[in-house]
């Protein structure tokens, strides 16, 4: 369950309760609850913060999370964005950061470039206990109307060998090349 407060036109409030964390389906009963808040002081500027509270199961420590991002639209082709997340269950915590650019070079087509860092070494997020980062570059084409199609490159890395190969053996990094058709529907309940 979800609501949102429009307080006016540049601040609006979010609260949700959710069946979980990460999960299509309800495990165990547990809730998880969220409040947000976005706040847009102009055209070119959101900012966006979250906060997470709950259990995905019963046995387990409290699990919070806090996330925010940061959206400029730096000029009528450019715009940036930040974005920062840190959690903690118990006494395992986990932060990460990214950031994104997106040239709109057409009106049809786009290229964004993307950075990922997630620091996990005590295991809580991931569970694998290292650090890793992801390099990412996509191109985004507007075919017609609501469909896109995407070509992205993208490489990941970590501190530890924790990427699978062919022959099941781990290593540090991983690269792959992913072609997608996206098709938008919009609306509302």
């Amino acid at each position: 369950m979800r609501a949102t407060l429009p307080v006016n036109d540049k601040l609006s409030l979010a609260g949700a309760v959710v069946n979980g964390w990460n999960n299509g389906a309800e495990l165990d009963g547990s809730k998880a609850f969220a409040v947000g808040a976005t706040l847009k002081p102009n055209g070119s500027v959101t900012w966006v913060g979250n906060y997470m509270v709950g259990q995905e199961a019963h046995e387990l420590e409290t699990r919070h999370l806090f996330d925010t991002t940061l959206t400029v639209a730096a000029t009528e082709r450019l715009s940036v964005m930040g974005n920062l997340d840190y959690g903690k269950e118990g006494d395992l915590k986990w932060w990460g950061v990214a950031a994104y650019a997106k040239y709109q070079a057409t009106p049809s087509w786009a290229l964004v470039g993307r950075y990922e860092y997630v620091d996990d070494t005590e295991g809580g997020f991931m569970t694998f206990g290292t650090k890793a980062q992801s390099l990412t570059i996509t191109s985004d084409h507007t075919i017609a109307g609501a469909l896109k199609a995407r070509l992205e490159y993208r490489t990941d890395f970590a501190d530890d060998a924790i990427f699978a190969t062919d022959d099941a053996s781990p290593k540090k990094s991983q690269t792959t090349l992913t072609v997608g058709i996206v098709c938008s529907f919009s609306g509302g309940i």
